[in-house]
């Protein structure tokens, strides 16, 4: 259990588809060659044992266990506190910790090391990898979860039982972040209690989260158990067909298997294995049926199966796979680790209805190497408070623009400043004035069921109507009329005429992008019943669809012309008529004076 000192308030400072056919294999059966890399050969692994003295690295620096005490962090250790070590001059990290003997501001940390240390290398001791993207604003969770000090040695020779024996007998931790106190007030200087504080840099080297990536030889692992998914099993077009190891089958599934809005496949393997990163394989006719990629997914892994899920890996938007047959990509993982329990879940495909991979291979790699990822410190408490300590490390090494936006009882608040310099090792106290903030624009991603009818400008941000988008300077391009979870249509306030066959009515929607961050597909038959009735009417009724869309500062769908949906029939497209008053679906080939009204998949 680490041990604190007490906080000492300091002098207050200022600072900031295509058409839809079912899933088959091609008659000429594609066999793909799969070669198993295996790790590269190195020298046999052996255990150390390594004991080295641990202090602070001088007055101004701290090691472990963080405590405030005035301007300078001091640290405390903790009895079997654990620190890992890196072998730099390898590249390479090994196996194993080693624990503090004792608690005060000195310690011997000991323990036995897995791996390849010679005579000459440097190694590298710090602390398990540090999250420092959602902190809760105290020192607790910072001591528990951010701490970053590391210290070097390096390696005088290995006697003859694997006694590592350092060149120095102490390492001196240096602490590699400042934990600063930000101490929240209105313009009228109260106290502004806020749910949530947001801090970025200018110079976008913020720390987010750091960790010891892969890289160097990849193997790929094989013999997987599949556990669990959406759709059929033991079938081409099954789930457990994208672990088979065959590039010549494929999981195929439709919208209407889904569960929870996602795609899953559940699977384990014999035992626990590094994961650095996977391979996702295309299928056998995804160069025909792009729109069957998947666009946004995430990965899940645990070490025992009574464990509760951890996110790995997250892709948003992503258009990383090919439209291309049987063509592989590799995806690094965002959170690096031994685990033996995976669930993969596909939220997106890139259009349509249908989702489709041929094959997935985990990957680890032979090397590790330490890394940082960047971005925004978000601090989260667990009640409105006006003063948040956070840890915050800026790799830009040099004065920086933080911002800092918060939200006080549901209004936003921001503050910037200019030439700030958080010194690692320092703790600082800081008042800081927050102006209140116009409301921020929402973007299609972010959208509710409660938005419906209001406007998709070409920003992709959301607005009230018409008007609204053309104050803000962008132009009004479709209406949210569908929303589910987090998937949604808007569909355009303008059509598309002439004469058409449903090929190229298809090809007139899909293919522009008309706003940021979506594209235009062509809806399916029961994209468009659906979204007749989230507005309010039965599955075949356009009045109500159509006043929104009036209100909205969009044209009407028009009486007595057509618009073509992306399911066929026989060859032949679904269309949507309006006669006389009366809506319905029917099946054509082509049409003349025909519409076509694209939408929006977001």
């Amino acid at each position: 259990m680490k041990r604190f000192i007490n906080i000492r308030t300091l002098a207050a400072l200022l600072m900031a588809s295509a058409a839809i056919v079912s899933c088959s294999v091609k008659e000429d059966i594609f066999e793909e060659e799969t070669t198993i890399k295996e790790e590269p050969a190195v020298q046999p692994a052996k255990v150390y044992t390594l004991s080295v003295n641990a202090t602070k690295g001088g007055d101004d620096e701290a090691t472990k266990a963080l405590s405030l005490e005035g301007k300078t962090l001091n640290a405390a250790w903790a009895q079997n506190e654990e620190v890992t070590v890196y072998n730099n001059t390898k590249k390479a990290q090994l196996d194993g910790t080693l624990k503090a003997q004792s608690d005060g501001s000195s310690t011997t940390l000991k323990g036995s090391l897995t791996g390849t240390i010679e005579n000459g290398d440097e190694l590298i001791l710090r602390f398990n990898s540090a999250d420092y993207a959602s902190q809760s604003g105290t020192l607790d969770y910072i001591a528990a979860n951010c701490d970053f000090a590391e210290a070097s040695i390096t390696v005088s020779s290995v006697d003859g039982e694997n006694n590592v024996i350092p060149t120095t007998s102490t390492a001196s931790f240096v602490n590699q972040q400042a934990i600063v106190k930000f101490i929240l007030k209105d313009q009228d200087n109260n106290d502004l209690n806020v749910s949530n504080l947001t801090i970025s840099a200018g110079s976008n080297r913020l720390v987010s989260a750091r960790s010891f990536r892969g890289s160097g030889e990849k193997t790929y692992y094989t013999g997987y158990t599949v556990d669990a998914g959406t759709g059929n099993t033991n079938t081409n077009g099954g789930y457990d067909q994208i672990l088979d190891g065959n590039t010549a089958t494929k999981w195929c599934v439709t919208t209407d298997t889904k569960t929870g809005g996602v795609w899953f496949v559940e699977f384990h393997t014999a035992s626990s294995v590094q994961v650095d990163g996977y391979k996702l394989t295309t299928a056998d006719d995804t160069q025909t049926y792009s729109g069957r990629n998947p666009k946004n997914w995430t990965l899940k892994a645990k070490v025992n199966s009574g464990d509760a899920w951890t996110v790995i890996d997250t892709k948003t938007g992503n258009t990383d796979m090919p439209a291309a047959n049987y063509s592989s990509v590799d995806f690094e993982t965002d959170v690096q680790g031994m685990y033996q329990y995976f669930r993969l879940e596909v939220s997106t495909v890139q259009s349509g209805d249908w989702f489709q991979l041929s094959e997935m291979q985990l990957y680890g790699c032979s090397d590790r190497e330490f890394s940082f990822r960047y971005g925004n410190v978000n601090v989260t408490p667990a009640a409105a408070t006006n003063e948040l300590t956070v840890a915050l490390n800026n790799q830009s090494g040099a004065s920086d623009t933080y911002t800092l936006t918060a939200r006080s009882g549901g209004v936003g608040y921001d503050f910037t400043k200019s030439g700030v310099r958080f010194e690692s090792g320092k703790y600082y106290a800081i008042t800081v004035k927050m102006a209140e903030a116009p409301p921020a624009a929402r973007t299609l991603a972010e959208a509710t069921a409660e938005d419906l009818g209001k406007i998709a400008g070409a920003d992709g941000n959301i607005y009230d109507d018409a008007a609204a988008a053309t104050a803000a300077g962008t132009t009004a391009v479709a209406m949210i009329a569908y929303v589910s979870g987090s998937e949604g249509l808007a569909i355009a306030l303008a059509d598309e005429s002439g004469y058409m066959t449903w090929s190229t009515a298809k090809s007139t929607c899909e293919g522009k992008t008309a706003v940021t961050g979506a594209a235009w597909v062509l809806p399916s038959l029961n994209q468009w019943k659906t979204m007749f009735s989230a507005n309010g009417g039965s599955e075949n009724s356009y009045s109500d669809l159509n006043t929104t869309i009036s209100n909205a500062g969009g044209t009407a769908l028009q009486e007595g012309s057509y618009w073509s949906s992306s399911e066929n029939y026989s060859g032949d497209a679904y269309l949507m008529f309006f006669s006389g008053g009366h809506a319905g679906w029917s099946v054509y080939n082509k049409f003349s004076d025909g519409h076509v009204r694209a939408c929006l998949a977001f």
